[in-house]
C-alpha cells in the first residue's frame, strides 16, 4: 500500500487599506516576534505607523497566505510612486524610518512555501507595479536568493545595488567581561571620560513607558537637530512626520514596551539622547543626537551614551547590540561583527527597465568620472 504525502494548498489574498490590515495585526504580531534577533522592523506596528505618518502617499499592498483560513504567512508590501514616473511595490518600512532586515514573514515549517505564493500573487498584479523594490533585505538571506530566482524564471530584469554594513556584538551574561574585552586604550579613553562625567554630576535617564515617552520624543528630536545644524544638515527626525511617527509606535500594544530612550543631563539640562529599542533578543540602536556647544561635547556624551545602552541591554540579558545600517568607525569600537544589507530592483515594464539600465550608466560614469578628466599639461 502506497502512502501519498498531500502538500498543503495555500490562499493568498492582497489587502491595500489600512482597515483591512488592523483585521490581521494580531496574527501579524506574532509572526514578527517568531524573529527575536531581527524581527522589530517587520511588525505590523512599524509597517502601520511607517505609512500613516512618513508615507501617506503609500498604498498598502500586503499579501496574506492562509493555509486552511490559518494565516501562516504576510509579505508587507506597499505600492508608491518610483522616481515620480513608475509604480513600485516594495517592503514597507524602509526609506526615510530606516527600516532594517525587512523580510516576508511565516511560520518556520511554511517558509519555502509562503514565499513562492508570494512572488506567485505579485506576479498576477504586474499591471499594478513596473518594478518591485527590496530594500534594507539582508544580502545573504533566502528572499535574496527567491527573488533572484523568480526574476530569472519570469524573464525580469534585476538589479542589486551595493551592500550596506550594519555592525552588531554579541553581548556577554556580565557588563565587566564585555568593558574587559574592550582595547585597552578605548578602555582608558572611557574610563577617564566617565570620571569627568561623575565629577560634574551627569545623570542619565531612562525613559521607556508611553506617558513619559511624549516629552523624551520631543527632546530627542531637538537634540537631533542641533547636532546636525552644526554641521548644516537637517537630520532625519527633521523630516515632516518623523515625530508623529515615533510617538504613535511608542503607544502601541505590541512594541511600545521597546523603547529604551536614554537621555543624559547636566544640571537638569538635555545634553544628549539616544533612542533604541529592545526586542526579542536585540537591542537595536536606532537615532540619537546631542548639544555640539555643551561644554561637555568634546568628550564624547554620546559614547558614553552607547556604553551605557550596552549596560543596559546586559542587565536586561538581551544577546546581541546592533548598531543597524552604517559602517561608521566608532561603531567598530564596540562591536567586532557584522551584517550586510542590500537593495534589489526588479523590473518589469520598458519604463523601469530603461530606468534601471539608465542609472547602471550613471553610477558607472560617476565612478570612472575622475578617470575620464582631460589631463593637464606638465609644466615644463
Amino acid at each position: 500500500m502506497t502512502c501519498t504525502l498531500e502538500l498543503p494548498v495555500l490562499t493568498t489574498e492582497i489587502l491595500t487599506t489600512v482597515a483591512s490590515l488592523n483585521e490581521i495585526v494580531t496574527a501579524w504580531e506574532e509572526l514578527a516576534k517568531r524573529d527575536t534577533v531581527e524581527g522589530f522592523f517587520r511588525t505590523a506596528s512599524w509597517y502601520l505607523s511607517w505609512i500613516q505618518n512618513l508615507r501617506p502617499d503609500a498604498t498598502p499592498f500586503v499579501v496574506v497566505v492562509r493555509d486552511s483560513g490559518k494565516i501562516v504567512g504576510i509579505a508587507p508590501f506597499c505600492t508608491l510612486r518610483y522616481n515620480s514616473y513608475l509604480w513600485a511595490l516594495t517592503l514597507g518600512g524602509d526609506d526615510i524610518a530606516c527600516g532594517e532586515y525587512l523580510d516576508i514573514l511565516s511560520l518556520p515549517n511554511y517558509r519555502a512555501a509562503v514565499v513562492r505564493a508570494a512572488w506567485n500573487a505579485i506576479n498576477k498584479m504586474q499591471s499594478r507595479w513596473d518594478v518591485v523594490v527590496l530594500g534594507a533585505v539582508l544580502a545573504q538571506g533566502d528572499l535574496c536568493y527567491e527573488a533572484q530566482n523568480w526574476a530569472a524564471e519570469k524573464g525580469l530584469m534585476l538589479r542589486a545595488e551595493g551592500d550596506r554594513i550594519s555592525p552588531f556584538a554579541h553581548l556577554p551574561d556580565n557588563f565587566d567581561h564585555y568593558f574587559a574585552a574592550l582595547g585597552k586604550k578605548k578602555r582608558k579613553n572611557l574610563a577617564r571620560a566617565q570620571r569627568i562625567f561623575q565629577e560634574r554630576g551627569v545623570e542619565v535617564k531612562t525613559y521607556t513607558r508611553p506617558d513619559e515617552l511624549e516629552k523624551a520624543i520631543d527632546i530627542l528630536i531637538e537634540l537631533h537637530l542641533l547636532r546636525w545644524r552644526s554641521v548644516r544638515k537637517t537630520g532625519t527626525l527633521g523630516r515632516p512626520g518623523f515625530r508623529k511617527f515615533l510617538k504613535d509606535l511608542s503607544k502601541t500594544e505590541a512594541v511600545g514596551d521597546s523603547f529604551r530612550l536614554y537621555i543624559m543631563q547636566l544640571g537638569g539640562k538635555p545634553i544628549a539622547a539616544m533612542l533604541n529599542f529592545h526586542y526579542g533578543m536585540s537591542a537595536l540602536q536606532f537615532q540619537n543626537g546631542f548639544d555640539p556647544d555643551c561644554e561637555l561635547a568634546p568628550h564624547s556624551p554620546g559614547t558614553l551614551l552607547i556604553l551605557h545602552a550596552i549596560q543596559r541591554a546586559i542587565e536586561e540579558g538581551l544577546l546581541y547590540y546592533d548598531f543597524l545600517r552604517g559602517a561608521e568607525e566608532y561603531k567598530f569600537h564596540f562591536a567586532r561583527e557584522f551584517k550586510r544589507t542590500t537593495t534589489l530592483a526588479i523590473a518589469r515594464s520598458l519604463p523601469a527597465k530603461a530606468y534601471l539600465l539608465a542609472k547602471d550608466a550613471g553610477l558607472a560614469i560617476k565612478k570612472f568620472k575622475p578617470l575620464l578628466r582631460k589631463p593637464q599639461p606638465v609644466a615644463s
